[in-house]
């Protein structure tokens, strides 16, 4: 989604309401990376003297596979986040690291979102907190019915297996 800056980068102060939807398709998840359906926004953006500020209210659904078993999950977040915007005509900005650079008056929201909402969003997805996950062997979905495989234990791993913790009171 791309906004028009214009009127807001002429004076220190001026704001603009902004609110929407960013639609991103119907897709399966197919792996490890969330598959959004719909990304819902809303916040401002504001002349600070210069740079504007976006700050941004996001929330929305995404589809994601489960790490331990696959099963397709549906997952909701809510988030909110601000970020600086610079023009690639501004000199006075010594810090650009910190900063979203821009050209022209729009600036595309879209990248912004994603970028914000995907470093919010757990590292790994399970469908429940004790998910059992699939059985290293045959594949057997663990959560359903357990399966008859024996526990192989790595030869290298076997003398762990007389290790007991004693108290020491």
């Amino acid at each position: 989604m791309i906004i028009d800056v214009s009127q807001i980068l002429k004076s220190f102060g001026e704001s603009k309401e902004l609110s929407g939807s960013i639609e991103l398709g119907e897709k399966k998840a197919s792996g490890a990376a969330p598959v959004f359906t719909s990304l819902d926004f809303c916040g401002t953006v504001t002349n600070i003297g210069g740079p504007l500020e976006l700050k941004l209210n996001v929330s929305g659904k995404y589809d994601v596979l489960c790490s331990r078993c696959a099963k397709e999950i549906q997952e909701s977040f809510a988030d909110s986040f601000s970020e600086i915007l610079v023009s690639t005509e501004a000199e006075d900005i010594t810090d650009r690291d910190d900063a979203v650079i821009f050209s022209g008056n729009t600036v595309d929201l879209t990248e912004i979102i994603m970028s914000n909402v995907l470093l919010s969003l757990p590292s790994t997805f399970l469908c429940k907190e004790d998910c059992k996950g699939l059985c290293p062997k045959c594949g057997t979905d663990l959560n359903e019915k357990s399966c008859d495989c024996i526990d192989d234990v790595d030869p290298r791993w076997e003398a762990l297996k007389n290790f007991v913790i004693r108290d020491s009171e």
